[in-house]
């Protein structure tokens, strides 16, 4: 199934194929149901602004214009709101209010509103020849961003001014936050903890083995990162210990021989989908009782569908949408019966 034809801005298509999902109560995911909505031939990194509302950038490393769209569930149509300009990989970013998001192809990173979408502030990130920039995270309340190029991750605030600099001893990085002061900097099995208020490294730690390709931290500070060993490890962590304490280990299916990437988790934290190590099909795991199920990417089990580039879940999480080289599909999270009382 397609996505609908693109829409002229300032217009909307019927709202007779309105997904009555948005309303429903949430509950538990059965992962297994996955039920594809649309296709897009186009798509290569996404946000969301809302329950209902997709943006999604296109574009690869050798276009020089990436245009910006924004897909409306209740008309599967997308509207065309702006376009970037960079020979480089485009990536997309929102708030968790939704209110503004980011937007970079290249070093000059655009922050707009989302309803707008005028630009507010335009960033210009440190970097030499054909650096770009390769990862973006807003803090979680939106009023700090951390932006990364090779090993150096650079945080800003709101008006555009400097706030801390972090520069790796290894030669790439990614930023995740834990809270609106703490940043945690992840250079390869490396990780640098920052607090904002002191601008100061507070501590440093090395994974005793495997490459941290993706983390996300609890909101009991554990942190689960998924490694190029194929691993997902939950780990303890507070800001004096010199070491992480390792709780779980979780090993990937047979066959997979690199980390698992695309690391969705949950609002219970304890339900997380990845894509082990390429191939297209994602799988869930369930941290807890450690059971894992493979969910086919579009209508059938299909091995061999290009790697996947970036998956996003909805703020509802009964959306999820999986960008990779042949393009964007948006898929529904069937969602399995609640428990009743006997």
């Amino acid at each position: 199934m397609g996505c609908g034809a693109s829409v002229e801005p300032g217009k909307t298509g019927s709202a007779e194929t309105s997904l009555k999902a948005l309303q429903e109560p949430v509950v538990p995911v059965d992962p297994s149901k996955f039920t594809s909505v649309c296709k897009k031939a186009q798509g290569q990194s996404a946000t969301w602004l809302g329950d209902s509302q997709l943006l999604v950038i296109s574009g690869d490393n050798e276009a020089e214009v990436h245009p910006l769209e924004v897909l409306d569930l209740t008309t599967t149509t997308f509207q065309e709101v702006g376009s970037l300009k960079g020979f480089a990989w485009p990536l997309v970013t929102a708030t968790r209010d939704r209110q503004r998001y980011a937007a970079v192809a290249g070093l000059e990173v655009h922050l707009r509103s989302s309803a707008t979408h005028e630009t507010t502030l335009t960033l210009r990130v440190p970097g030499q020849g054909a650096a770009y920039v390769s990862s973006l995270e807003f803090s979680p309340d939106g009023r700090h961003l951390a932006a990364v190029v090779d090993n150096v991750c650079t945080v800003y605030d709101m008006e555009g001014n400097l706030v801390l600099t972090v520069e790796g001893e290894k030669r790439t990085m990614s930023a995740c936050w834990y809270d609106a002061d703490t940043l945690l900097s992840l250079n390869e099995w490396v990780i640098y903890y920052h607090t904002l208020s002191s601008k100061e490294l507070v501590n440093k730690w090395e994974l005793p083995q495997g490459t941290v390709a993706e983390a996300h931290v609890s909101k009991d500070k554990k942190l689960l990162v998924s490694d190029d060993n194929a691993h997902l490890k939950l780990l303890a962590w507070e800001p004096d210990m010199k070491a992480f304490e390792t709780l779980q280990t979780f090993d990937a299916p047979p066959g997979t021989y690199s980390g698992p990437s695309n690391l969705i988790v949950f609002s219970d934290e304890r339900s997380v989908l990845y894509e082990p190590g390429g191939g297209g099909n994602f799988r869930y795991h369930d941290l807890e009782t450690g059971e894992i199920i493979t969910v086919p990417r579009g209508e059938g089990p299909e091995e061999g569908l290009p790697s996947v580039s970036k998956a996003v879940l909805s703020p509802a999480e009964d959306y999820i949408a999986i960008l990779g080289f042949s393009g964007l599909e948006l898929f529904r999270l069937i969602r399995a019966a609640p428990e009743t009382a006997a």
